[in-house]
């Protein structure tokens, strides 16, 4: 079985770091990349040398390509269609879950504070355990 590949979009390191070392205790055969922008990730996710992600994770906000307008481009790039997006930001409203639901986002989750909760949030990602996420 191939390890999975997940991807983060976000523009704050420290996510990402948190995102990916959280993400090593729950699978430590999980491939974890990192973009700080939702330009860097359509330019490596088009490059036809990038890996096909299993999850990608979208923060909200960005600068330079806000995670609504990365998530339209996302969509778009054909070798994506079997990956699952996932927006994972700071927001709880209800508008943007809904609005990113209906632009093809797989999942809404908000950025949880503390590791554990973040741990137990990729575990049920992971196992595809849709309902225990958001």
């Amino acid at each position: 079985m191939r390890p999975k590949i997940l991807l983060i979009i976000d523009d704050d390191p420290d996510d990402r770091e948190f995102f990916c070392e959280a993400l090593k205790e729950v699978d430590g055969s999980a491939i974890c990349y990192t973009c700080k922008n939702g330009m860097e990730a359509i330019d490596m996710l088009t490059s036809e040398q990038s890996p096909v992600p299993d999850f990608i994770f979208l923060d909200l906000n960005m600068p330079v390509l806000s995670g609504k307008q990365c998530l339209l481009a996302l969509k778009k790039i054909r070798k994506l269609g079997q990956t699952h997006i996932i927006i994972y930001t700071t927001s709880k409203l209800t508008d943007d879950f809904s609005e990113t639901i209906s632009m093809g986002a797989m999942h809404f989750m908000t950025k949880p504070t503390r590791f554990a909760d973040l741990r137990d949030a990729l575990g049920n990602v992971l196992a595809e355990n849709w309902t225990l996420v958001r």
